[in-house]
């Protein structure tokens, strides 16, 4: 995968507290709601991505469909986003043989609310030059 500082376009920000990553992986038997999956915490996000770092589990590399944005503290959350991902690397191992990764993701097409609840999150959360 190429690397992520080369096709980043939308300047990225931290957050101020803990956000928090769920994918939502499909099952089987499509009648059933997909499985929510807590993956990891953002490290960096803007309007058109994120990354988060993660605890490699099988659960955790499976493919999920969209994502959920959440921040708890806040009763921040923003469903159903769909996503592809552009980067995902291992960035340590602790001293129980964990494995940390770090994953850099697109959203894929955002609705007009989603864009709406994103860009209210930067605004109200985001830590960078301009906030």
């Amino acid at each position: 995968m190429d690397n992520p500082d080369d096709r980043r376009k939308r300047q990225r920000f931290s957050i101020d507290g803990q956000a928090s990553v769920q994918v939502l992986i499909p099952r089987v038997l499509r009648f059933f709601k997909p499985k929510v999956v807590d993956f990891g915490s953002i490290v960096d996000i803007s309007t058109s991505g994120l990354a988060m770092v993660y605890i490699d589990e099988k659960m955790r590399s499976s493919k999920g469909e969209s994502l959920i944005i959440s921040m708890n503290e806040r009763g921040i959350t923003i469903p159903d986003i769909t996503f592809t991902t552009v980067s995902d690397y291992k960035v340590s191992e602790t001293e129980d043989d964990l494995v940390i990764r770090r994953r850099g993701i697109r959203f894929d097409r955002l609705t007009p609310r989603q864009a709406y609840h994103l860009r209210n999150f930067l605004e109200n959360c985001a830590v960078g030059p301009d906030h």
